[in-house]
């Protein structure tokens, strides 16, 4: 019942999907309450770890096409690779502490098979 509530209030009042509002509910609720301090150490532990190459993760089912190529050292995706008369790029977020995430790569599979269009996808690296 709750979710169907969500569901509809999702989608009349937000005009959005449920997952994107469950999404915003959890952040919300999960939301680091730590000190600037302790959230600077953080970031600097994170950017001193050595960083493992990215890979797309295995379970995911594309209904597109996906090349990986390197440019200056950073890995780029890029879904429907071809002539494309729209081209997206896309930055996935993260704060550059966490790289795409198993919903980024559905959101983008949907997103190249319903618009047609290239998306272009660079790994960047974290802190």
């Amino acid at each position: 019942m709750i979710l169907l509530t969500l569901y509809i209030i999702s989608k009349i009042k937000y005009k959005r999907s449920l997952m994107s509002t469950l999404a915003e509910i959890y952040l919300k609720l999960t939301k680091d309450k730590s000190s600037k301090k302790k959230a600077y150490k953080r970031l600097i532990k994170l950017k001193n770890k050595k960083e493992k190459p990215y890979f797309i993760p295995k379970n995911i089912r594309f209904k597109v096409s996906v090349f990986r190529s390197i440019f200056e050292n950073t890995p780029i995706y890029t879904l429907n690779n071809g002539d494309k008369d729209k081209v997206i790029l896309y930055f996935h977020g993260g704060g550059y502490q966490r790289q795409p995430l198993y919903f980024h790569w559905r959101f983008l599979n949907k997103l190249a098979q319903n618009t047609n269009a290239k998306i272009i996808v660079p790994i960047y690296p974290k802190t």
